[in-house]
């Protein structure tokens, strides 16, 4: 920067635009999405480039507050023209009064479920310290955070308390006031300050000596006092409230006899089926619930029903009203379902078929089929294309080969409740063992009335070799710990809440890398929950540790998890974006 009116850090403005001059040509970027004007104004300014000069020009109707030193963030939008050099985090300060405020306050923020850090979020500044703050009132400075979820809140006041929010602004008017805006709040208030710090400052020689006739030389590194302004280092945790509209996402007919309903997330209730103009009429359908209630297959039974090419369905489910409670909702969908029918070329092959077809018994079985390994700890299933209607277990057998006889044995029959389309038996599986399961012919019916072939099928355990175990241990056990085992994408394998001695233990994993965390499930659901402004309930907090953990084909592998270790920085930085890791 050459030059600019008025000049940075100016006292008394009363102006409506800043001219802001460079040494070079310059160009803006995303200046809509990234600029940010901090107290806002109650209109967006206009921000410009020409030439070697930036212009930011205030709409007539704004009136600048007295007294105050406004903030013109520029982040990343500014380069030179030529090379695309960017001016990273450029700012530029005045004041509408006769000093400049010159605290900051600074942080990160991430998201509460990922620990990654969250780019483009506005962070709020209050000194309004009431509840209804963050929903009625601007804030009285914002920031916006860079794609390492850093932010920087500059020419704040001192002596004063404030509270700090972040909120992704969907209508940017500043204020919480659409259910879909992801936020965060610190949850205590803060006070700007400053101090020194001593830091690195450049490296220098501070003596040497000499092993095997080679000079080494030991370095030290020169400290320097400077200026820090305090907190610098706040982390707040953003994350959607479950506010969002519920809603049927999926309806679809791929098969005559089978509709799939999907919502767009877990109900508390399961949706209520009714087929339009059959209202009252039992036995049109089998349904299948997915555990979350979000996801329904409709399988039709009646013929003259699903038959039809279309059929018209209600959907009765819960949905939130404008105060929250819950209240039924009705969505009518037709599901339509055409036969697409083979051409054949040749009308004298298509009857020679025809002939040799008719002169073959027609059987068309219920095509069951099981599991052709099992896990030492798992259950063989069962599966049918179509939902059970009768299964005879007295027709079930399983046997173990021993040398080479096969031995009968007694079993668990399993009847799942959740996938009706699914039976499982268990036994105390022999790792590495040979299994045969046989099923007698009629004695498997589904809903339509087809029975299956005889099925006679060999089994094998997998042996302990190909698994390898885990175990964990925690040095300090917060209440509620949740202990989860994930996969790279953050799916959950295994958990268990961990005991008051933090020892924890998994057996029989697969060969793969693992993450290890740590939920505290305050509610005791079993899973993470987020957080709800209107309860002033904190998302539950994520501690994980902090290396991926490789597993091994017959190895036992032993973890010590310090949970002092974990810093949501350090995380961020390690597993970070690709884009925010290229940035440091």
């Amino acid at each position: 920067m050459l030059t600019s009116t008025p000049a940075a850090g100016a006292t008394g403005f009363s102006g409506k635009a800043v001219t802001i001059m460079f040494d070079e040509n310059v160009q803006l970027k995303d200046a809509d999405k990234k600029f940010v004007m901090s107290p806002p104004a109650a209109k967006k300014p206009r921000v410009e480039a020409h030439g070697k000069q930036v212009k930011v020009t205030f709409d007539d109707a704004e009136v600048l507050l007295p007294a105050t030193t406004y903030t013109l963030d520029f982040a990343d939008c500014l380069s030179d023209l030529n090379e695309g050099n960017v001016y990273q985090n450029f700012t530029f300060s005045f004041s509408t009064g006769q000093s400049t405020d010159s605290m900051m306050i600074s942080g990160n923020v991430y998201d509460a479920r990922t620990v990654m850090p969250v780019e483009g979020i506005y962070v709020l500044l209050h000194e309004n310290l009431t509840d209804t703050a963050f929903t009625n009132v601007m804030p009285i400075r914002v920031a916006k955070t860079d794609p390492d979820g850093r932010f920087a809140i500059k020419n704040v006041p001192a002596g004063r308390e404030y509270d700090v929010y972040a909120l992704d602004d969907q209508n940017r008017n500043f204020l919480f006031d659409q259910p879909g805006e992801k936020i965060a709040w610190l949850g205590r208030h803060v006070s700007p300050s400053w101090e020194i710090r001593q830091v690195a400052d450049s490296v220098k020689t501070d003596s040497t000596y000499v092993v095997n006739d080679t000079i080494h030389y030991y370095y030290a590194p020169t400290m320097r006092d400077t200026l820090t302004y305090t907190p610098d280092s706040l982390s707040l945790f953003a994350f959607d409230e479950d506010r969002y509209d519920q809603y049927i996402s999926v309806d679809e007919r791929k098969e005559r006899n089978k509709i799939k309903i999907i919502l767009n997330k877990p109900m508390a209730r399961r949706p209520r089926l009714s087929f339009v103009g059959h209202e009252g009429e039992r036995g049109l359908s089998v349904n299948q619930y997915s555990p979350t209630n979000d996801t329904v297959v409709v399988w039709m039974t009646d013929t003259t029903l699903w038959k039809k090419d279309s059929v018209v369905i209600a959907v009765d489910y819960l949905v939130k009203d404008s105060l929250g409670a819950l209240v039924d909702h009705v969505d009518t969908l037709k599901e339509w379902h055409f036969e697409r029918k083979a051409k054949e070329a040749d009308s004298g092959r298509r009857r020679r078929r025809k002939k040799e077809d008719d002169d073959k018994p027609k059987v068309d079985f219920l095509k069951i089929k099981a599991s052709g390994t099992v896990a030492p700890y798992g259950e063989l299933s069962i599966f049918s294309p179509t939902p059970f209607a009768r299964f005879d277990w007295n027709s079930v057998r399983l046997s173990v080969k021993v040398d080479t006889i096969y031995k009968p044995l007694a079993f668990t029959a399993i009847n799942d409740t959740v996938d009706i389309c699914r039976k499982a038996l268990k036994v105390k599986w022999e790792p590495g063992a040979e299994y045969r399961l046989e099923i007698d012919s009629a004695s498997v019916y589904d809903i339509y009335g087809k029975w299956n072939a005889p099925l006679s099928q060999s089994v094998k355990v997998t042996t302990l070799d190909k698994y390898g175990v885990l175990y964990i241990d925690v040095d300090s056990v917060p209440a509620n710990a949740l202990l989860q085992i994930t996969d790279s994408k953050g799916n959950v394998l295994r958990q268990n809440y961990l005991k008051q001695n933090g020892k924890a233990g998994f057996r029989y994993l697969k060969p793969s890398d693992y993450m290890i965390r740590i939920i505290i499930d305050d509610d005791r659901d079993g899973k993470w929950t987020t957080g709800d402004f209107a309860q002033r309930r904190q998302p539950e907090q994520i501690i994980y540790y902090m290396q991926k953990v490789t597993v091994r084909q017959n190895w036992d592998i032993h973890v010590d998890f310090s949970l002092k270790d974990f810093t949501p920085a350090a995380f961020a930085r390690k597993y970070g974006t690709n884009k925010s890791r290229r940035r440091r």
